[in-house]
């Protein structure tokens, strides 16, 4: 699959109909989860890199972890590759949104907001696995973090970058060991 480049990025999303906006203001997280079906597609590229160490490695590590659900395996090991993907996944949003109050980041609120939604499709995927094959499972996972939190990189997280590199003097130094959810391709 082509990565798409960030100033592709905009014009493909709007011929595809995506607009930010309407996430979530009737409070329908199937909506949400749709859209995130149809998002495109792109695999991590260096190109969404926002220049804060810590955080690039945790958004690699997701698409790691996405990507081993491609290929051979049983129910089993599904189940606990998904299970470790949520824990990491709200791990990651947890460490976030503390950096971003950190540096008091004024759309922390929206952001949490644009977490919420993602964390509630998370919890729809894993309640939905349950009766979905493995096949069924892999594509939801793709369009979940190839599609919408590869979009939100580089939409959502891409507009809090220059504060946090402005605010690194009042932001904690970040352990650059991997976070504490460890894993590892089953």
């Amino acid at each position: 699959m082509p990565v798409i480049s960030r100033l592709a990025l905009p014009f493909k999303l709007l011929a595809t109909g995506f607009d930010p906006s309407l996430l979530l203001n009737d409070g329908s997280f199937n909506k949400v989860r749709n859209m995130a079906l149809s998002y495109l597609k792109a695999n991590w590229s260096e190109a969404i890199e926002m220049g804060l160490p810590s955080i690039d490695r945790q958004h690699k590590q997701l698409f790691d972890l996405a990507a081993s659900f491609r290929g051979e395996g049983d129910q089993i090991r599904v189940m606990k590759s998904l299970a470790m993907l949520s824990a990491y996944a709200n791990t990651h949003l947890e460490e976030e949104e503390a950096m971003l109050q950190g540096i008091a980041y004024p759309k922390l609120a929206e952001h949490k907001l644009h977490h919420l939604r993602f964390r509630h499709m998370l919890r729809e995927l894993l309640d939905d696995s349950r009766r979905m094959t493995l096949d069924q499972i892999a594509d939801r996972i793709e369009a979940l973090i190839n599609g919408w939190f590869y979009q939100h990189i580089l939409t959502v997280d891409a507009e809090y970058a220059p504060s946090v590199k402005a605010n690194m003097n009042v932001l904690p130094i970040v352990d650059e060991r991997p976070m504490l959810v460890e894993y590892r391709k089953v």
